[in-house]
């Protein structure tokens, strides 16, 4: 939680409660502590979010004078990229040693298969992968994110050059420096034994 600024939503000014301008807390998945709408956690004037979950719940969101939030207005974006920090996100970790027995390897090839055939099909069908998962007549907010989640993740998979499911070795490069650079790692792995 950052502070000695003024609140962007309450328009008071937080003060800090010890020597340090930042604080990190616990957050959950969702939007909560930033809008300062949580019961069971403090407010949160900083988070780390995801275009395709985050981003689109601060957008959905509607304010007491019944307006949407507006990115650039009523909250900013800074993107870490822009900062050279890139992570490649929402992978598959698998263990050596339970991939070294056969039937798991023909297990993962089975649901690798049946969960990429779900994403083609889901990138020429967003319609009908959001009603699977949100029907319309249950809760049109849930519907209208998960139209909003299926949008931003089909960006992130297509076009995708090496194939469904492969990241950049580049990409995975540069994520595995950032880690150890950080020192969220203590040490590197040559892709080959990945």
């Amino acid at each position: 939680t950052a502070c000695n600024f003024i609140h962007p939503i309450s328009g008071q000014f937080v003060h800090c409660k010890g020597a340090e301008n930042i604080r990190f807390t616990k957050c959950n998945f969702g939007v909560e502590e930033v809008l300062g709408l949580s019961k069971t956690t403090e407010p949160a004037h900083v988070m780390h979010g995801m275009v395709y979950d985050q981003l689109g719940r601060l957008l959905s969101y509607v304010n007491e004078d019944q307006q949407l939030y507006r990115e650039g207005v009523d909250f900013h974006v800074f993107d870490i990229a822009d900062d050279g920090i890139y992570n490649v996100e929402d992978g598959l970790s698998v263990n050596k040693t339970w991939l070294a027995e056969p039937e798991n390897e023909e297990t993962l090839v089975r649901f690798l298969k049946g969960l990429h055939k779900g994403w083609i099909y889901c990138r020429d069908h967003p319609d009908t992968c959001v009603s699977l998962l949100a029907p319309y007549g249950e809760d049109r907010a849930l519907h209208l994110h998960q139209r909003y989640q299926m949008h931003e993740v089909n960006k992130l998979i297509w076009p995708s050059p090496g194939g469904i499911g492969l990241h950049s070795e580049a990409g995975m490069q540069f994520s595995q420096d950032t880690a150890m650079l950080y020192g969220l790692i203590n040490r590197t792995v040559p892709f080959s034994e990945h």
